[in-house]
């Protein structure tokens, strides 16, 4: 994977990543332990991909935000601990620019959509259904590492140099 030179990222804001925090009604349906991993491995990637980037950019004080309406105080508090910032709708949309990294993988909202409405984002990992004009033309794509049971159909989208 090959970035443009003037590559750059100051932040990393997550759409819909999911409850860390399950409630008696989550533990009760069928899906709880696929959920509860791919919830895990979602907020896992975001320090995951801050780690990575600070090391590889020399960069310090890459910022991490998540939005998710689902989200229990027991989730903030756990987000905090990995020095996360949960946000509010649309506080997180309203942050990008073309320096952040958005993470959306299988969210119940149409994040794309908003995103191409309004910013145009350095990264973008997602669900790899329905790719777009706005993300082909404007945007490489490189599969994620195939791991259906945790990332399933998942790509990173890098935006093309100007």
């Amino acid at each position: 994977m090959a970035f443009p030179t003037d590559f750059k990222i100051d932040e990393i804001v997550a759409f819909a990543c999911g409850r860390i925090a399950q409630t008696l009604e989550d533990r009760l349906s069928p899906w709880t332990d696929i959920v509860e991993r791919r919830v895990s491995y979602q907020h896992g990637l975001i320090c995951t991909i801050r780690k990575a980037l600070s090391k590889w950019m020399g960069a310090r004080g890459i910022q991490c935000f998540a939005q998710d309406p689902a989200y229990t105080t027991i989730d903030y508090e756990l987000l905090k601990m990995h020095a996360i910032t949960t946000i509010d709708d649309p506080e997180g949309f309203l942050m990008i620019d073309d320096t952040t990294l958005v993470i959306s993988m299988a969210p119940n909202i149409p994040v794309k959509g908003i995103i191409a409405n309004t910013a145009q984002p350095a990264m973008i990992y997602r669900s790899n259904i329905l790719a777009t004009q706005f993300l082909d033309s404007s945007y490489s794509r490189t599969e994620f590492p195939h791991d259906p049971d945790n990332f399933k159909d998942v790509a990173m989208y890098t935006k093309l140099g100007s």
